[in-house]
């Protein structure tokens, strides 16, 4: 095959531009590589990297061949010189292009799931695992789970029960925690705007991790919880919390940040926390059943608090100091 030809089909070929009939020919010339002509030297996507050596191997043969007594391997003649550098460079330009490919792949599969607020929604997964997705809550995943890892992506609060899978980890990222299993069953809550974190593990071990080390690893009953950067190991009633999957609104020393959290979702409303302090307050209860307004009621006898209403969408709390001062002023 002459040399201009050659380089045509190989700029087709990088182009991906090629002819069905182009590309049976760039294949029979690149078959016939070990007749040794000066020419023939190609690397695509379709070959192993055995074949790579193979092409190399034949460059140096062919070189001690033509050349032998004549000059050393490490001076090469700049026809051949040049013909490694085009190996090279269509290697590269190869394997840049396959891996613009893989990622055009990752994003047509990508699946995200959005749910409504005052909603819960179970999803099961391409392997048969099944998730309890709480209102308010995204999860990204692959709908196909392409390469080593069952990976998700979540913000809200989810639980899992993950089928096992020796051979393919199943990995939650949730703001800066990674939730590593091969099969169990588990509570992971990532409330990124609020930076607060948590894995509860009901049945197996989980491994959790952040992007330096491995933080802990959690038996039945075992929590990590990480709120602006403060870690913290313990074990809850797992049976308990999980009851927010039948619809249940339990709190556990939830802070009155984190409960306006489920509060707007539960109740689809925007709930403004005036005061710094008011934030930090901490309630325990079973509140299910109720309406917001004897909620909050309730809430109030712990931790007195004014309520303000903008609208029947719209509602601020703050403290009663806070409004005594305005109204004096």
């Amino acid at each position: 095959m002459q040399r201009e030809r050659i380089k045509y089909l190989l700029e087709k070929h990088a182009a991906n531009v090629l002819t069905e009939n182009e590309r049976k020919e760039l294949e029979v010339w690149y078959q016939s590589f070990d007749t040794k002509e000066d020419e023939h030297i190609i690397q695509f996507e379709q070959h192993s990297a055995n074949k790579r050596q193979k092409i190399y191997k034949n460059i140096l043969e062919a070189i001690d061949t033509e050349d032998s007594g004549k000059i050393s391997r490490s001076v090469l003649p700049l026809r051949w010189a040049a013909t490694i550098s085009l190996l090279l460079v269509t290697s590269m330009l190869l394997f840049n292009y396959r891996a613009a490919l893989y990622q055009q792949l990752l994003s047509a599969t990508r699946r995200t799931v959005v749910v409504p607020e005052g909603k819960m929604q179970i999803l099961t997964l391409p392997d048969d695992s099944k998730i309890w997705l709480r209102s308010g809550t995204t999860l990204t995943y692959n709908r196909f789970f392409i390469g080593k890892e069952r990976k998700l992506v979540l913000n809200g609060e989810a639980y899992f029960e993950v089928e096992e899978n020796p051979d393919k980890p199943f990995v939650v990222q949730s703001g800066p925690l990674k939730t590593t299993v091969l099969g169990t069953s588990f509570n992971v809550k990532a409330l990124s705007g609020l930076d607060i974190y948590e894995v509860i593990v009901r049945t197996g071990k989980v491994l959790v991790s952040d992007s330096l080390q491995v933080l802990a690893t959690l038996f039945p009953s075992g929590r990590i919880s990480l709120k602006n950067d403060q870690q913290l190991l313990d074990s809850t009633n797992v049976e308990a919390y999980l009851q927010w999957r039948e619809g249940d609104l339990v709190f556990d020393s939830s802070s009155m940040e984190e409960i306006r959290w489920y509060l707007e979702n539960r109740f689809d409303v925007r709930i403004e926390l005036v005061d710094e302090v008011i934030k930090k307050h901490s309630f325990s209860g079973d509140f299910t059943g109720f309406r917001l307004d004897q909620i909050l009621k309730m809430m109030q006898e712990i931790h007195p608090f004014e309520i303000v209403y903008q609208d029947e969408k719209q509602l601020i709390i703050r403290s009663p100091r806070r409004i005594k001062n305005e109204l004096t002023q």
